[in-house]
C-alpha cells in the first residue's frame, strides 16, 4: 500500500532529499517515496519524520539500517539477507524499480567491514544510484551490472569508505549523465568522524552549492551534460529549518 499518495501530489519532478550521512529519500513523479539508509540518532542528526513507502538499506550497520526508527508502516528492502549475504533486492512499487548490486565496504573484498550494496532506484526515466558505504572501485562486472547512471549518489568523507581519489575514479566509471551528489562526509552535527566534501571535491568540474538538502529534477531522459555532470552539494536541513 502506498502510504503517500494522498499527501504527494504526481509531479513531472523526481526530488532527492538528504538528511545527513547516507540518509536519502527519493520521491518519484507519481508520488512514491523511497528511504535509503535511515540512521541511528545516536550518529547526532536528527532521523527525518517523512512516512516513506519504501525503505530500503545498503547493509545493516546501525548509521545505515535504522529500520525500526522510520515512521509508518513501510515496505522494507534489506539488501542482506539474515546470514549477511546480498539479498539481490529487484521490486517495484508504483512507479518505481528498486534493485541492489552487491558491492563491499572496504578494500579487500569484505575482510574488514562486511558486505554493502548499490541501490538503483529507476524512475521517472532516470537512474539514481546510490552507493551506501561503498569501500572500493568498482570491478567491470558490477560496472556493467549497474549500466547507464543519470545521477550518484556517493559517500565523500573517506574513513569507513573509499578515500575520495577512488571516489572519483567510481564517478569516471559510472559516469552519470545528470549530476553527481556527494553524501557521508563530515556534517556539523555528526558524532562520527568523516572528511569533509572538499577532499572529493578536489579534481571535479566546480560544484553547485544548495542551501536546503532538496535537488528537483525533471523526469524523463535527458542528453549527456556537456563537459561531464554537475556536481551538486546539499544541505542536511531542509527548508526553514
Amino acid at each position: 500500500m502506498l502510504q503517500n499518495r494522498g499527501s504527494i501530489m504526481p509531479s513531472d519532478c523526481v526530488t532527492i532529499r538528504w538528511y545527513g550521512q547516507a540518509c536519502v529519500t527519493i520521491t518519484s513523479p507519481g508520488g512514491v517515496t523511497v528511504m535509503v539508509d535511515p540512521f541511528d540518532e545516536s550518529i547526532g542528526h536528527r532521523l527525518p519524520q517523512v512516512r516513506p513507502d519504501v525503505v530500503v538499506t545498503t547493509h545493516d550497520h546501525y548509521d545505515h539500517a535504522n529500520v525500526e526508527g522510520v515512521p509508518g508502516s513501510p515496505r522494507v528492502l534489506r539488501g542482506l539477507t539474515a546470514v549477511g549475504a546480498w539479498a539481490a533486492v529487484d521490486a517495484t512499487v508504483g512507479d518505481v524499480r528498486i534493485r541492489t548490486v552487491g558491492t563491499w565496504h572496504d578494500e579487500v573484498r569484505g575482510g574488514k567491514r562486511g558486505l554493502n550494496n548499490l541501490v538503483l532506484v529507476d524512475t521517472g526515466g532516470m537512474r539514481i544510484v546510490h552507493c551506501g558505504d561503498l569501500g572500493h572501485v568498482l570491478a567491470d562486472d558490477q560496472v556493467r551490472a549497474v549500466g547507464e547512471v543519470d545521477v550518484l549518489l556517493i559517500p565523500a568523507g573517506g574513513v569507513y569508505t573509499l578515500p575520495p581519489s577512488e571516489a572519483r575514479a567510481v564517478i569516471r566509471q559510472l559516469a552519470p549523465r545528470r549530476a553527481v551528489v556527494p553524501m557521508h562526509f563530515q556534517t556539523e552535527p555528526l558524532t562520527l568522524r568523516l572528511e569533509p566534501v572538499e577532499g572529493l571535491l578536489r579534481g571535479l568540474p566546480a560544484a553547485t552549492r544548495l542551501a536546503t538538502n532538496e535537488l528537483r529534477l525533471p523526469a524523463g531522459p535527458v542528453e549527456r551534460t556537456p563537459g561531464g555532470p554537475r556536481i551538486v552539494v546539499l544541505g542536511w536541513k531542509s527548508a526553514g529549518e
